[in-house]
């Protein structure tokens, strides 16, 4: 599904029209002059898509004119506007009526670092207020014990917000079929990272808990029948075990089972290091049954839910300088730079924006028809932005991608995906 050409009939004004050839490939850059109207040309494609008739109405579009192509198939959709509102029935009965599409705005990668307090504010408090620790209290600090209370609560005040705004909710539903984002905060682009990994981690225990399990069972009706033989592969089984027993150990401890048996398997792979261990595992067929079966279960789940994810973290470590690089733990995602570490927010703006995009493209973007995006260039120097557009192209290539810019370097590689947004009177 595509769109070839659109035309707003009343932008901005009533006599006034504005038009786009759309780039034969799946990516046009839309330039014009400062004024032309590139924005509101977006917001009017976002709220054609959406059918926001009350948006339509605030641009002042009077009538829409589309061209689209589903599967080779061209349709012509003309939309209306007359005294009851406007006329939807061409585009209900055209392909864009099933059509998904998330638009972002130019307010991305917003820093939200909570407040931090430092001690020397927090000293200079208990000073001017003495009484509170002296006095009818009866309590005398010296200078530097005072000094260390004040940097034991500067530090209980930093944790505790940073926790408050780890734990807010996303302010967006990745579920809406057509998603307007005009302001996009580092704390929903962590807390959407964070979820996706939750997410699959405890996927990832259930399947392996039930592999655990299901081996058993089946363990037990070979017994109470007739022995089995299988054929592993137990060099490629070796291999597997040792690069994926961190994983195992990890999802079988995220369980809330705490059972014998899963102590004992965590046992195994803690001693598999040991000399002899991994070659006692590979001569008892149960426990090659067992790794083999959970190893299966652990990589359908990465390859499903945490693909993404690995990919956010290898593309955007390869943008990063100065040994610095994304990483996420149980609860947290962070910046490691040697024996440092920061928050997602401390990250210059640009780098705030490429991960923006690359978390909402690869975890907002997989399965929509059109991703629609405002001045992407933003706080980017010119080599990100000259390899920008192909990027998507490459982690989206079944979605038409649309931009405004300014900025040539864009579609520097490409002079294909330039298209002019055409503006006129009658």
């Amino acid at each position: 599904m595509r769109i070839d050409n659109i035309e707003f009939h009343g932008f901005k004004a009533e006599n006034r029209y504005a038009k786009v050839e759309f780039s034969s490939d799946n990516v046009t850059v839309i330039y014009g002059d400062n004024g032309c109207g590139k924005t509101t040309f977006l917001k009017a494609i976002n709220s054609f898509l959406s059918q926001n008739d009350d948006e339509l109405s605030s641009i002042g579009i009077k009538k829409i004119i589309c061209n689209a192509v589903d599967e080779g198939n061209p349709k012509s959709i003309c939309v209306t506007f007359n005294e009851k509102g406007y006329d939807w029935s061409d585009f209900e009965a055209s392909c864009l009526v099933n059509s998904k599409s998330i638009s972002l705005g130019v307010e991305r990668g917003i820093s939200t670092q909570p407040l931090i307090i430092g001690p020397e504010v927090i000293m200079r408090f208990f000073q001017r207020h003495n009484y509170l620790l002296r006095g009818f209290r009866g309590i005398e600090l010296s200078q530097k014990n005072l000094y260390e209370l004040s940097a034991e609560l500067s530090l209980f005040l930093k944790r505790r917000n940073s926790d408050k705004f780890r734990s807010r909710r996303l302010d967006f539903d990745f579920d809406k079929k057509h998603l307007y984002l005009q302001n996009i905060k580092m704390n929903n682009i962590e807390e959407m990272l964070l979820k996706r990994h939750r997410d699959a981690r405890l996927i990832a225990t259930e399947k392996i808990q039930r592999a655990l399990f299901d081996t058993l069972a089946v363990a037990i009706e070979v017994e109470n029948s007739s022995a089995e033989s299988t054929d592993t592969d137990k060099c490629s089984l070796r291999k597997r075990i040792l690069d994926r027993k961190d994983r195992i150990i990890e999802a079988l401890n995220d369980g809330d089972e705490n059972s014998n048996l899963k102590n004992k398997i965590v046992d195994i792979l803690k001693k598999i290091d040991q000399p002899g261990e991994l070659d006692n595992i590979l001569e008892n067929s149960l426990l090659s049954k067992l790794f083999q079966n959970m190893i299966d279960e652990l990589e359908e789940v990465e390859n499903l839910m945490l693909r993404s994810i690995s990919l956010i973290v290898n593309r955007f470590n390869a943008y990063l300088i100065n040994d610095k690089k994304l990483v996420f733990s149980r609860n947290e995602v962070y910046i490691d730079i040697g024996n440092e570490r920061h928050s997602i927010d401390e990250l210059s703006s640009g780098e705030r924006h490429i991960l923006t995009f690359l978390s909402l493209v690869l975890l907002g973007g997989q399965g929509r028809n059109f991703l629609i995006i405002d001045e992407p260039e933003i706080s980017l120097n010119i080599t990100w932005q000259r390899e920008l557009m192909q990027l998507f192209s490459m982690l989206l290539p079944s979605t038409q991608i649309i931009v405004a810019s300014h900025s040539p370097a864009l579609a520097k590689r490409n002079s294909k995906y330039l298209s002019e947004l055409k503006v006129w009177r009658d």
